[in-house]
């Protein structure tokens, strides 16, 4: 798997660590996971479907908790 450095604002990196932190997973993991997300997004149709829905769903309570 190619490797990606990163840097984050402390701000960033405390809202993403949070729920690394609680669900015992990394954070590279956890920023992985968004990306996929993000990118199903990107890439899906306008048409979003139940699933597509609740996985937003998921990111957005992710960033903002």
């Amino acid at each position: 798997m190619a490797r990606l450095t990163i840097s984050l604002p402390d701000k960033v990196h405390s809202r993403l660590s949070a729920p690394a932190i609680k669900n015992n997973d990394s954070l590279s993991n956890t920023i992985n996971q968004l990306i996929q997300v993000g990118l199903y997004h990107f890439f899906s149709e306008e048409g979003h479907s139940k699933e597509t829905k609740a996985i937003e769903n998921i990111a957005i309570n992710l960033l903002f908790k």
